[in-house]
């Protein structure tokens, strides 16, 4: 059925609250008789009103401010399965009162749970439910599904329905409960699906199979018989009323014997957390709306807070509930205020009315939901282009079916983990590996440096790391480092690890980069680490590689080591490369280390030959973040295309260590054009092989990233 219905006015609101209530309710006092069975039925008729009290105290709080339209809230089967036999243990060893143990132990888990959630939510934990796998969700919700649809025949048939009972179903005085009951499922199920349906006709549906039904009873039958055949969900309990825990039962409770389950108690806290999240993240998938994880996590630990002190099961959104609501066409918070006000009215007042409800209403419209997420699980499956994902969420429901839920939720979450961690193994943790010539640092050299390091940059290794390094994709990495540094001719001299995209390390796989910095000086190999937090940095042994604040910086050091080790011949002066007469007519000027030649957003009034010293180029953004563009040494210029352009100064240039430089003022520019021709055509004769120079190295570094 499609869920995107839109409702059709107070109709659909107030059938879709009638026919929630039913289920809401029906559910609360189904787990209170399964808890409280055998020694515990003693604490059956206070465990049914406060259990139903508890689920409209949860529905009116996460209903009033969940996300979905709209938002149902339910005692939930999931943590009570998992809760009856803690409590069947508590019983059998308690030794003075065993029903205010199991009451006291309820209100605990669900304290706990409470405030679990709160906390996951304020910490922000809850946007896991982002990263779930599809096909766990999607084997989630069949799950649900055939739990419900299950229900609903156990709901009609009034027992436990187990393999060995399907046989029985079939016989007549069995299925007389349960043909009509499946034959309105699949009615509402077909009428939900049709798209030029309107909403309106599910409710119709129910309020006629109503009419026929009790339209039946007064012609073949009566109230009274009926009931005692079982073909109503009531009557409930009488003579009881809601009993929160006393003051005086709190002092009474054995906590010694309740503090000796801490597995059980943290097994059930699990377990609920786990399928919140996953029916959050089902409701997502199923409606389409946006999730607001920190606020369904916040309000529903409030929720269950406010319930504690009745002794109750945790409460959460029901992904069979919503589901049903909104294809009856529901969309306000009509329906969770009626389905609290039910339950309020049937907790302190009884609840005959509710009770008069027949179980082929109430388990008819267990089916259609079942029906409904049953289908969209076919064509999730169906639209599944892996084969192991769909085999995946095909075994999820069948675990679910035959062993329960918390079984069918671990096999999910462990193959899912499998599928992971198999399928990460075969994503390349290496993004890009290259040399020097590919990746060459943002440093303007002279042209005879350039001129070497374009033969020689090839020995300088970058290896550009991704995702989440563990033992198996380090391994990875390391062998192929070690494959490259022990074959290269000529012989590499540095590799470069850059760790800027890597978004976790797993301790394992610093064992394995200890061992390959160990190896690399074995080779007489530098190992660079750039972008590696220091902090974890320290984690590496007995050679500690060189630490680079990012990847220029590293591959700049390598290009200087491997300058210092090649045979470059004696530096270029650069007054050697200009006549006497121009430099006479030029400024010499000295800045100290730390101050500003050029200033961003400055007008252009000059440009600079670097006789000796280190510039940094920097750009400053309008949040006034720093970002260094290159280095600039001596024997180059700085500053010439403002001059040229007259533009304002794109950036900012610093001098990093006590720099001596030539100025040539757009003053001494004009003088020298006007005045000395001669020299003016030496000047631009310079710029234009300079500018050519840095032309062609950027062509080819262009080529090189495009190969």
């Amino acid at each position: 059925m499609s869920s995107e219905r839109r409702g059709s006015g107070l109709l659909a609101e107030i059938t879709a609250a009638l026919a929630v209530s039913i289920s809401t309710i029906g559910l609360a006092i189904a787990l209170a008789a399964l808890i409280f069975t055998g020694p515990l039925q003693l604490g059956l008729s206070r465990a049914t009103t406060n259990f139903v009290l508890a689920s409209g105290i949860v529905t009116l709080i996460v209903g009033l401010r969940g996300g979905f339209k709209p938002t149902i809230a339910i005692m939930q089967d999931g943590p009570g399965i998992v809760i009856v036999t803690l409590a069947a243990g508590l019983a059998a060893s308690s030794t003075e009162n065993p029903v205010l143990n199991v009451f006291g132990l309820l209100a605990l888990i669900t304290l706990l749970t409470g405030a679990a959630m709160l906390a996951i939510g304020y910490l922000g934990a809850g946007d896991v439910v982002r990263y779930l796998p599809t096909t766990l969700i999607s084997g989630f919700i069949a799950g649900t599904g055939w739990l419900l649809a299950k229900g609903g025949f156990e709901v009609m048939v009034n027992q436990a329905l187990g393999i060995n009972d399907i046989a029985m179903l079939f016989e007549s005085d069995v299925a007389k409960y349960w043909v009509p009951g499946a034959a309105l499922g699949i009615i509402i199920q077909i009428l939900g699906s049709l798209r030029r349906v309107p909403s309106s006709a599910l409710s119709i549906a129910v309020i006629v199979a109503l009419g026929l039904f009790f339209g039946g009873v007064a012609l073949f039958s009566d109230i009274e018989s009926m009931q005692d055949a079982n073909w109503f969900i009531g009557p409930f309990p009488e003579g009881t009323s809601v009993s929160p825990l006393s003051p005086s039962e709190l002092g009474d409770i054995e906590w010694a014997e309740l503090a000796r389950r801490p597995g059980g108690v943290l097994a059930v806290i699990a377990v609920a957390l786990v399928a919140f999240l996953l029916n959050l993240s089902s409701l997502a998938s199923l409606t389409g709306e946006p999730l607001d994880a920190k606020g369904e996590l916040r309000w529903a630990g409030i929720a269950n807070i406010a319930i504690s002190p009745l002794g109750s099961i945790p409460g959460f959104h029901g992904l069979g509930d919503t589901t049903l609501a909104r294809q009856m066409g529901a969309r306000s918070k009509i329906v969770p205020v009626g389905v609290a006000a039910s339950s309020a009215f049937a907790a302190f007042f009884g609840s005959q009315l509710i009770g008069m409800t027949p179980r082929i209403i109430a388990g008819g419209l267990l089916i259609a939901v079942g029906l409904a997420l049953l289908l969209s699980w076919v064509n999730a499956v169906r639209a599944t282009p892996s084969k192991a994902e769909s085999l995946l969420s095909v075994l999820i429901p069948l675990t679910i079916a035959a062993f329960g839920i918390l079984e069918g939720i671990t096999l999910g979450l462990v193959t899912a983990c499998l599928i992971f961690v198999v399928r990460y193994s075969r994503i390349d943790p290496v993004k890009l590996e290259a040399t020097a010539l590919d990746l060459p640092s943002r440093v303007v050299r002279p042209a005879a440096e350039a001129e070497v390091l374009a033969r020689v940059a090839d020995r300088i290794l970058v290896f550009e790391l991704a995702g989440y390094q563990f033992f198996g994709s380090f391994t990875s990495v390391s062998e192929r480092v070690r494959e490259r540094a022990q074959t290269e001719d000529p012989a590499i001299r540095s590799v470069i690890l850059d760790f800027r995209r890597v978004t976790g390390i797993d301790s394992s796989a610093f064992s394995l980069l200890d061992q390959l910095a160990n190896d690399m000086a074995a080779l007489d190999v530098s190992l660079l680490l750039s972008d590696l937090d220091p902090d974890l940095a320290a984690n590496i042994g007995a050679t500690t590689p060189l630490l680079a604040e990012g990847l220029d910086f590293a591959i700049e050091h390598a290009e200087n080591d491997l300058l210092m080790a090649t045979e470059t011949g004696p530096p270029l002066d650069l007054l050697d490369s200009l006549s006497a007469e121009l430099v006479a007519q030029l400024a010499r000027r000295s800045v100290p280390a730390g101050a500003t030649l050029i200033e961003q957003g400055s007008p252009s009034a000059a440009m600079f030959f670097i006789l000796t010293g280190d510039l940094i180029v920097i750009r400053q953004d309008a949040d006034g973040s720093l970002h260094r563009l290159r280095r600039v040494g001596s024997g180059t210029i700085v500053g010439e295309q403002a001059l040229l352009s007259g533009a304002p100064r794109t950036a900012g240039v610093i001098a990093e260590s006590e720099v001596e430089v030539l100025e040539v003022t757009s003053a001494d520019y004009e003088r020298l054009r006007t005045g000395h021709p001669e020299l003016a055509l030496e000047l631009q004769d310079h710029l234009l092989h300079e500018l050519a120079h840095r032309s062609v190295s950027l062509s080819e570094h262009l080529s090189r990233a495009l190969r």
